[in-house]
């Protein structure tokens, strides 16, 4: 899964926005300060987002994963201006609902459902190697071999990859190799193990933020969560933050249906492969 970049990172003490950390505003907005923007006194564009009912402040990132700044700062907060000229404020964001109030669907788990040698010589894997097939189609090569048992391959660290056993069902692995059948494409590898979904299969993710503490990525995990979506991390900018996904999603359809459900508490999650 290639990384794309980072739009956001927050910072967050005893449940309540942190100003004067790495990565917080200058100063604070006004308390009753509404809008989902905010440039601080040093120029810098900051976002808002709510995780939990609280209200963090994001500094935006560029392409190149540097804050966005050399912005106009925010007017004078709304106490210095009179009062029959303040803006009304914006309503508040709905929660996500909790996963509680909603019909659950079980998905089924995800298997292992075949294991082969990977021949010298491979495209992937020139000197060799083990593959695993799972019971969504996709496939997974460790180059130069090792074990590719359940426990081996969930502690590869895949985005959104858990599986929860094996199956001696040949008819499921042969089901899984139709899949298939229009070619691999490559979308996730590390230290010689690489995972591979077939063409047309699902690779879409969304990305609701990425977070220093690991405090905030908790709890944005558990927001996704509650809204009944799948939920992975990832590691980017060399580990210094870690992305919060939700998915995979098969379709572009399905994907913006989930972003859709998260926008109310992370307004700048985003659509990524």
């Amino acid at each position: 899964m290639r990384v794309l970049p980072v739009l956001v990172s927050f910072a967050v003490l005893a449940g309540q926005p942190s100003f004067g950390q790495v990565g917080g505003p200058a100063e604070p907005p006004p308390a009753d300060y509404a809008g989902r923007d905010y440039t601080d006194s040093k120029g810098c564009l900051f976002q808002r987002a709510v995780v939990n009912g609280a209200v963090l402040w994001a500094p935006r990132l560029d392409q190149s994963n540097k804050p966005v700044c050399g912005e106009v700062p925010t007017a004078a907060p709304v106490a210095e201006v009179a009062a029959d000229a303040a803006p009304a404020p914006e309503p508040a964001p709905k929660a996500v609902a909790p996963a509680a109030t909603k019909a659950r669907r079980a998905r089924p788990a995800l298997v292992i459902v075949g294991t082969e040698a990977v021949a010298s010589g491979d495209g992937l894997c020139p000197r060799g190697g083990a593959r695993a097939w799972l019971s969504d189609g996709r496939r997974i090569t460790r180059c130069g071999g090792g074990a590719l048992d359940p426990a081996s391959v969930n502690a590869l660290g895949v985005p959104g990859l858990a599986v929860a056993g094996v199956s001696d069902d040949p008819a499921a692995l042969a089901r899984a190799k139709a899949q298939g059948a229009g070619g691999y494409r490559l979308v996730w590898s590390s230290d010689g193990t690489l995972e591979e979904r077939p063409v047309g299969g699902a690779a879409l993710w969304v990305q609701v933020g990425a977070f220093a503490d690991p405090a905030n990525t908790e709890a944005a995990a558990t927001a996704v969560k509650g809204a009944d979506l799948p939920v992975a991390r990832q590691k980017v900018r060399g580990g210094a933050l870690t992305a919060v996904l939700a998915g995979p999603f098969a379709t572009e359809a399905a994907a913006a249906a989930a972003r859709a459900r998260l926008k109310a508490g992370f307004p700048g999650a985003f659509i990524r492969p």
